[in-house]
């Protein structure tokens, strides 16, 4: 079991996973880190008040004067940032395995290719030997 670790930890590993695709120019790879650190900073917003039933702005948004509406960013465990990475890695492994039965060997071999990214995001390796992007 890859060790838990903070969000603070995982995305700012992420954003240096992420530096290193553009370096490296690798489409595939920076969307992968893009579409996890996306995941792990929706997990982060607050859901807006509720509208007292009954009144007129229920279901509808309200206008409200910029700044105001302002909340901090709720705290994201280590056990939920292993379950965004686990889920992300699990729907990359799934794609694959879709694109391989459609015989679409190239796209299967790139979303395993980001499976393994975020694999190594998930365990604490980003950097290092990163594994090569299929052709």
């Amino acid at each position: 079991m890859p060790p838990r670790q903070s969000f603070d930890e995982v995305m700012a590993q992420a954003r240096a996973g992420l530096s290193a695709m553009i370096r490296r120019k690798d489409a595939a790879g920076m969307a992968a880190f893009r579409s996890v650190m996306a995941a792990l900073d929706n997990a982060c917003a607050v859901p807006p008040p509720e509208p007292p039933a009954g009144t007129a702005a229920e279901g509808i948004a309200l206008a409200v004067p910029f700044g105001t509406a302002e909340v901090p960013r709720r705290q994201v465990s280590p056990d939920e940032v292993d379950h965004i990475l686990s889920a992300e890695i699990t729907m990359r492994t799934e794609q694959a395995t879709a694109l391989d039965q459609a015989q679409r060997d190239l796209d299967a071999a790139l979303a395993r290719y980001q499976a393994a990214l975020l694999t190594r995001l998930r365990d604490g390796q980003v950097l290092g030997a990163l594994p090569s992007r299929p052709r």
